[in-house]
Formats: C-alpha cells, sequence, structure tokens
C-alpha cells in the first residue's frame, strides 16, 4: 500500500471541505497553521492513500479487508511521526447505487463515517484504531 506524504502547499491541498471533528483544529488549519507555515514557523505535511481495488476474480476472499486494515495501520505509523490524525477516503466510481451501498456498509464496518454534507467521501479517526503491536 502506498502512502504519499508531502509537504502542505495552500494552492493544491483544498482545506474548505476538511473536518476533523474540532472546530478549532478546522481553523487552526485554516488560519493560523497556514500563515505559521509561509512564515517558517511549522511544517505541514499532508498523507495520502493510493487507490485499492481488489480484481474481480479475487473478490469475495478478504483481501480488500488486508489492504485497508494494512493502509489504516501505515496512517498509524505516520501519525507518531507526523501527527496524522486521521485518514479520509473517497467512495469513487461506484457502478451504481448498489454497488456505492456495498462499499459505503464495508467501510462503515471498518469505522469509517461519512463527512457532513460529503457522503461519498469518508473519514476514520485513527485514535479509534487499536495501538500497533511492534514489529513491523
Amino acid at each position: 500500500m502506498a502512502v504519499r506524504i508531502e509537504a502542505f502547499d495552500p494552492g493544491l491541498h483544498d482545506t474548505r471541505d476538511f473536518r476533523c471533528g474540532s472546530d478549532s483544529q478546522d481553523n487552526v488549519l485554516r488560519r493560523t497553521a497556514k500563515r505559521q507555515q509561509r512564515d517558517g514557523y511549522t511544517r505541514l505535511y499532508v498523507a495520502f492513500l493510493s487507490h485499492l481495488a481488489v480484481d474481480g476474480r479475487q473478490q469475495g476472499k478478504g483481501l480488500g479487508r488486508i489492504l485497508l486494515v494494512d493502509a489504516m495501520q501505515q496512517c498509524q505509523r505516520a501519525g507518531q511521526i507526523l501527527a496524522v490524525r486521521l485518514m479520509l477516503l473517497d467512495v469513487a466510481d461506484a457502478a451504481g447505487a448498489a454497488e456505492r451501498a456495498r462499499l459505503h456498509s464495508f467501510y462503515a464496518s471498518m469505522g469509517f463515517r461519512p463527512l457532513p454534507g460529503r457522503p461519498d467521501r469518508l473519514f476514520l479517526s485513527l485514535s479509534a484504531l487499536p495501538p500497533l503491536q511492534s514489529g513491523r
């Protein structure tokens, strides 16, 4: 599972729809943090997960769950270093309402919830996950 972590760029990373569950944190990201980064007082980073997909011939065998758990653990590890607090994912290009509902159900079973006003953008607070085991 590839995770791309890059420096925050207000020209590239739109924070208008970002909601972490704390208005004060959201406001810090939108106002104070941008200015502090511009002035050299702080550095912000954002993490992106690549697409998750399982070949149709292999679906139904638990591989999607394995991939998602791995991505969640990678985000947890990144959070220990970079203060990553949540995962965002988009239910993209689902073929029809039934497929979209199936994907929403799968992600909900893994703890993801829709962002208010953005039903196809889901989030998971990393603090809701069990602690990482030592090793990998």
